[in-house]
């Protein structure tokens, strides 16, 4: 590429990026969500700092894989005061076949995941 054809080239891509475009958005993501499975080693020294972390970066919802030493009705507890929605958990495959369904009665009532999902 010759100089001057660089030199016109970036001048008009500066010009286009001045005009201020809006911020394209992918169609259906009104809120970014993450997996505490990804965090889950800080999320188990400190649930609720890691939560409110999240909850600064911009993250509106978080999947649990584990609510960590918390109770569900803490977990929830942690979820109002950070601001953060959890609709869905990870419960794995045992707990579903060995513990059905005393073991999920509280996750859905007390932390209200609207999802639960086995991850295996």
């Amino acid at each position: 590429m010759r100089r001057r054809d660089f030199v016109v080239q970036a001048g008009a891509t500066m010009a286009l990026a001045g005009l201020g475009f809006p911020r394209a958005r992918p169609l259906g993501l009104d809120k970014i969500g993450i997996q505490l499975y990804s965090v889950r080693n800080l999320f188990a020294a400190d649930p609720e700092r890691v939560l409110a972390a999240l909850a600064k970066i911009g993250y509106a919802e978080v999947e649990y894989a584990g609510y960590g030493k918390a109770t569900p009705a803490e977990a929830k507890a942690m979820l109002a005061r950070t601001g953060l929605s959890a609709p869905s958990a990870h419960i794995d495959l045992d707990t579903i076949t060995k513990n059905w369904p005393a073991a999920h009665v509280p996750i859905a009532v007390e932390a209200h995941p609207l999802w639960l999902v086995e991850p295996g």
